[in-house]
């Protein structure tokens, strides 16, 4: 996986589906198939169909900024997620 820009903290985001309610068969063209899944939790059943081929960012507004990074120590700019 690509490393996250610079002075973004990084996080993941992931959208959960009821498989009874999809009808789409293949991903979105904005996403790419995923050639290599992550291993499940066994309590948890799924399957990840696409994910995002970029880190997504976005930056903290300058008084939560302030404040999280007072309460973690750090000086992120905002976050980088990855969908």
């Amino acid at each position: 996986m690509d490393a996250p820009p610079q002075g973004y903290r990084t996080n993941i985001g992931i959208c959960l589906a009821d498989p009874s309610l999809t009808k789409a068969s293949t991903p979105p063209p904005s996403l790419e198939p995923d050639p290599a899944p992550p291993r499940s939790s066994p309590r948890l059943r799924w399957i990840l169909y696409c994910r995002a081929p970029n880190w997504l960012t976005y930056d903290f507004p300058p008084d939560v900024r302030d404040k999280l990074n007072a309460r973690w120590g750090t000086d992120w700019k905002g976050q980088a997620q990855k969908w």
